[in-house]
């Protein structure tokens, strides 16, 4: 059994990005646990209907994620879909490299936004790679 997670861009008219489905990641149970706490602070719904469902994130949200992952302090996942979960603190101890980098761009996401400081007038978006795949 795996678990596929998407992240894509959906306009306030209800229309995806083009690039929808541009982040996809595997079995990753810590980003899990943070989705269905979230998911339930924000709907009021048990962690078990996130599956399938949309969590909107808002920049406060990309911004608490950004901090967890910096920090190391994603929540522990207590099973579920993820087989094997028990293994990822000792996979994560494993040393490799990565780059990221976080663009800032305008509403529409086209060019870079004129107002980047203004969390209303900027989206950001967060681009995480293996050193392989560079």
């Amino acid at each position: 059994m795996g678990l596929d997670q998407y992240a894509y861009i959906k306009h306030d008219d209800g229309a995806h990005d083009e690039r929808a489905y541009d982040f996809v990641w595997r079995k990753h149970s810590k980003l899990q646990a943070w989705a269905e706490t979230l998911f339930t602070a924000k709907t009021g719904e048990p962690a078990e209907k996130l599956n399938c469902a949309e969590l909107v994130l808002e920049a406060a949200d990309i911004a608490a994620l950004e901090t967890l992952v910096r920090h190391k302090a994603l929540p522990k996942s207590t099973g579920g879909f993820f087989f094997g979960h028990q293994f990822q603190d000792e996979a994560a101890g494993e040393t490799y490299s990565i780059f990221w980098k976080i663009d800032l761009y305008d509403l529409a996401y086209n060019i870079g936004s004129d107002d980047p400081a203004n969390v209303d007038a900027t989206r950001r978006v967060l681009t995480v790679l293996h050193a392989s795949e560079y």
